[in-house]
């Protein structure tokens, strides 16, 4: 018996570490395909909930949109901010192009990130995202293979950022604006997007719409830390 013991438990070990690289090996090769791809961050929105450029607003004392380029480079070949006006966000050192067709809300962005893209691929971020789990990006990727666009879904809900989108969308978010559609739930339904199912308890990204939002993401931050 003792024997059985020490080789079912040398087995066990072998089948850890078999897993454990299997694991990691698909890690890697996510990683791999999204630094192949550049991220869009889109801040064409008036922050009327926020009273100021909510992207600029201080989150541990930094920019939400300098935390979120900078995290963003990290996985991704490039980043690119899309605003109403190109060079807005030179000082924080991201790259900035403006809005095609400003006013028309994140559709408008993201038609112009998919125009502007020279990936097969690009990962949309809302400028007011303060906060985002790098796994969750992975997710995304890994789900993507063969449809159009992977996209969290919740609550019988899309929430289209952070979201994967492939440059051939294009056609379906230009017919969408020139039809005056501007919802992105909208497009997501027309192009068959894979939905990654999430729960409020789960959900892997925070948005600060309002400076108390950013407040309660600061916080949670801290909370993490401790």
């Amino acid at each position: 018996m003792h024997h059985v013991g020490v080789a079912l438990g040398h087995l066990l070990i072998e089948f850890g570490l078999a897993l454990g690289l299997a694991i990691g090996f698909h890690a890697s090769m996510i990683r791999c395909g999204m630094s192949r791809i550049k991220a869009y961050i889109l801040s064409g929105g008036r922050s009327s909930r926020f009273g100021s450029d909510k992207a600029l607003a201080l989150l541990e004392g930094k920019p939400v949109i300098a935390r979120l380029g900078e995290q963003l480079s990290r996985l991704c070949e490039s980043v690119v901010v899309v605003a109403d006006r190109p060079g807005k966000y030179a000082d924080l050192g991201l790259t900035t192009i403006a809005d095609d067709q400003p006013g028309c809300g994140p559709l408008g962005g993201l038609a112009t990130a998919l125009r502007h893209c020279d990936t097969d691929w690009l990962l949309a971020c809302a400028a007011d995202m303060a906060w985002m789990d790098d796994a969750a990006v992975g997710e995304l990727w890994a789900a993507r293979p063969d449809r159009p666009a992977a996209v969290a879904y919740r609550s019988g809900k899309w929430q289209p950022m952070p979201a994967l989108y492939h440059t051939g969308t294009l056609a379906a978010a230009r017919q969408a604006l020139a039809e005056n559609r501007r919802g992105m739930h909208a497009l997501l339904d027309q192009i068959n997007a894979v939905a990654i199912p999430r729960d409020e308890a789960q959900l892997p990204f925070r948005h600060a719409n309002t400076p108390e939002e950013l407040a309660a993401v600061e916080r949670w931050l801290r909370w993490q830390e401790l």
